[in-house]
């Protein structure tokens, strides 16, 4: 069902009705991790990937 929604989703990215933000790195961190090293690198890979698409999801809230 994960992968059956995860299809749907980057469909509708792809068709333009949708901006999805996935991380630009592979997670290395579970669900109900507790390691906070790996916990603070996935929230820094966050902050970078917004700021590299900031603008194009600007440009897709204006449209």
């Amino acid at each position: 069902m994960y992968n059956e929604n995860l299809k749907d989703v980057f469909l509708l990215e792809w068709e333009g009705l949708a901006f999805v933000f996935a991380p630009s790195e592979p997670i290395r961190v579970g669900t109900y991790s507790m390691q906070e090293d790996a916990e603070r690198e996935l929230y820094h890979v966050g902050l970078r990937d917004f700021s590299v698409r900031k603008a194009q999801l600007m440009e897709f809230l204006s449209a």
